[in-house]
């Protein structure tokens, strides 16, 4: 119990407490059943608090026909038969992950029985395995420690059998393959679930696909201004939209660059503007803090990047 791999005591746990307490015979009955009742309950659904989705960002701009058609793959995948699982790929920078939170968010009120994050790290060395992220999902469904099944496949079914069950979203977000997804999803039931991933994954059968593309210059515009908001001092418009086509729509880019700005109230819009059309410093103004510009190859064409890029 401390070590929180069970909320409930054992049965001669109880037993010893009762008889070191001296109860009457009623009170050690109804302590005993009470234990028992507790743990049963507790077996699926003590709260957790694992898997929790992150906060949403607050300036969230744009995206209206994609949020618009996560709506409906969850709402249209009620009709028996239909899929359940929204894959959303594209290159890095794009703003997968931000618009599958997003989505969530506004998706929660659909799903009473919670909504499930899952980093997948797909494109890191040590990706997580299908079995991990089983555990951490059939831990945030409430299994306890003592009751996880031993065998991936017998995890895997468990999960399926508690989805059906449930009125649950699942965001996994940065899938690497389909060995690493297909087991986590759901089946058939009422449950469903929002894929982020870099990768097509063309061998998963029955998913709606959303390629996700650059944001067009007006919402990268609208999405840098209100970055900027957060100044002190105003920014001309015309170095605000210079800015965003230099980003070439990539959410990532544009949040570094305004987050440049707004760390460095004494710079001027329009002189990073001047830093950025330098082709040869570009590369070193993208990076704020831990956010750094993505993989040169997902920049698209008219971001004009350099050439010549660092190993």
């Amino acid at each position: 119990m401390e070590r929180g791999r069970s909320a409930g005591p054992q049965h001669r746990t109880v037993v010893a407490l009762a008889d070191a307490l001296a109860l009457s015979e009623a009170d050690r009955e109804q302590l005993i059943d009470l234990a028992r009742s507790g743990r049963l309950r507790d077996h699926w659904t003590r709260p957790t608090g694992l898997c929790e989705l992150p906060r949403s960002v607050d300036d969230f701009t744009g995206r209206a026909a994609e949020l618009a058609w996560a709506d409906d793959v969850v709402h249209a995948g009620d009709a028996p038969g239909a899929a359940g699982v929204a894959l959303i790929t594209g290159a890095a920078g794009l703003g997968k992950t931000t618009l599958a939170v997003h989505t969530a968010h506004v998706l929660r009120p659909s799903f009473p029985d919670r909504v499930f994050f899952v980093d997948l790290y797909g494109m890191s060395p040590q990706p997580l395995t299908a079995d991990d992220a089983l555990i951490q999902l059939l831990r945030a469904l409430g299994t306890t420690e003592r009751h996880l099944p031993h065998d991936t496949l017998e995890r895997a079914s468990v999960h399926r059998s508690l989805l059906r069950e449930r009125r649950v979203l699942l965001v996994l977000d940065n899938a690497g393959s389909e060995e690493q997804i297909r087991p986590l999803l759901p089946a058939d039931g009422r449950s469903r679930a929002l894929v982020t991933s870099r990768r097509l994954l063309a061998g998963l059968e029955g998913v709606h696909r959303l390629s996700l593309g650059p944001l067009p210059l007006a919402e990268a515009a609208e999405l840098l201004t209100g970055i900027l908001a957060r100044r002190a001092s105003s920014d001309g418009g015309s170095a605000v939209g210079e800015l965003a086509e230099f980003c070439g729509g990539l959410p990532l880019a544009l949040r570094i660059v305004g987050n440049q700005l707004v760390s460095r109230p004494g710079w001027r819009a329009a002189d990073f503007a001047d830093r950025l059309a330098d082709e040869e410093q570009r590369l070193d103004q993208l990076r704020a803090g831990d956010a750094l510009e993505p993989h040169p190859g997902s920049w698209p064409a008219c971001a004009t990047w350099p050439s010549a890029w660092p190993a």
